[in-house]
């Protein structure tokens, strides 16, 4: 019953990532009362910010209540008016190599696709196996 943002990431490399975390911030600027203009860091909190196993794909989600800078109706107006871009920022440990990666990806306002929800693209196999069907790894479907 609250809607959320999601973010969906797959681990391409098919090897596996340990203690892996997830930040989530807004970078807005503003004015200041000298009539200078600054960039606030906003965290977003995320319902789930770390995975003890990064192996198939991982969909974290920011809840969108009152505490949230997306909430209300004028939300992406004001954040739009101030230039906010969001950065997601991925670390962990690498078992293949046994070495701390890092990966970050900038997403602009019109990146968010309101009132939808990504679609499935884990399917379990007979012998119970599972598959990730990268086909569908962009897609959403509309909640209206």
């Amino acid at each position: 019953g609250v809607p959320h943002l999601m973010f969906r990431m797959a681990n391409w490399r098919h090897n596996q990532v340990f203690d892996a975390r997830l930040r989530a911030i807004l970078l807005v600027a503003h004015e200041t009362r000298e009539g200078e203009v600054g960039r606030s860091v906003i965290e977003l909190p995320l319902v789930r910010d770390t995975t003890a196993l990064f192996t198939f794909t991982w969909t974290a989600m920011h809840r969108i209540d009152e505490g949230s800078p997306l909430h209300g109706p004028d939300a992406i107006d004001r954040l739009r008016a101030g230039g906010a871009q969001m950065f997601l920022t991925l670390t962990g440990i690498d078992d293949t190599i046994g070495q701390a990666i890092a990966a970050r990806h900038v997403y602009e306002l019109d990146d968010i696709v309101w009132n939808a929800r990504f679609a499935d693209v884990i399917a379990v196999q007979p012998d119970g196996t599972r598959v990730v069907d990268y086909r569908n790894f962009h897609r959403f479907i509309r909640m209206e």
